[in-house]
């Protein structure tokens, strides 16, 4: 992934999030809803923090320090840092979110191994995403503003990332609401880290 066009356009990314604000607010209260979340020690693909913020999640990694500064601004504790290789202590967190980001990593199963390594056991993850061939992510795409950045994306549907957390170590693997979430092509999927 080429994370210079996180670095070029961060703040017209960031201005995506109030040009769209009813798709921003759907999926926002779609992904508060999950318990883990409003526990989550820890944001992998913060970006600007427009999850973070709101889900009172304080600290996020991230590759772009552009997008970390604006985080940084909205009083995210942020490091520098790819989902493929956190640097985190093993078993030192409790639950994780990986908000519409999970499309940008480079190796998705890597990073999700790496997710579960730094879990405590019965760690938590939410992931929020939005699937392939989804309402929301076709609309992002016609934008100049997101379709930039999902022109660099791998979508996946939820059945590839349950396969992806399942070989990943994760159990207790969950869609929630998915008749209520996937409407729009937007998904929030939950597991626990076995062990």
């Amino acid at each position: 992934m080429p994370h210079d066009v996180f670095d070029a356009y961060a703040e017209s990314y960031d201005q995506w999030y109030d040009d769209h604000r009813s798709t921003y607010l759907e999926e926002l209260k779609l992904i508060g809803k999950i318990t883990e979340v409003r526990e989550a020690d820890l944001e992998v693909g913060v970006g600007t923090g427009r999850f973070a913020v709101p889900l009172g999640i304080r600290l996020g990694i991230d590759p772009s320090l552009p997008m970390l500064r604006i985080a940084r601004t909205r009083g995210v504790e942020t490091i520098r840092g790819i989902a493929e290789a956190l640097p985190l202590r093993d078993n030192s967190l409790g639950s994780i979110l990986v908000m519409t980001s999970l499309c940008y990593f480079d190796d998705p199963s890597l990073a999700l191994r790496e997710i579960a390594r730094v879990l405590a056991p019965g760690g938590r993850l939410v992931i929020g995403f939005l699937g392939r061939g989804g309402e929301t992510a076709g609309q992002s795409l016609q934008t100049r503003e997101k379709g930039r950045f999902l022109a660099y994306a791998t979508l996946y549907t939820p059945g590839e990332v349950i396969s992806m957390l399942a070989g990943a170590g994760f159990s207790e693997i969950r869609e929630q609401a998915p008749g209520q979430a996937s409407v729009r092509g937007f998904h929030v999927i939950t597991a626990r880290r076995s062990g």
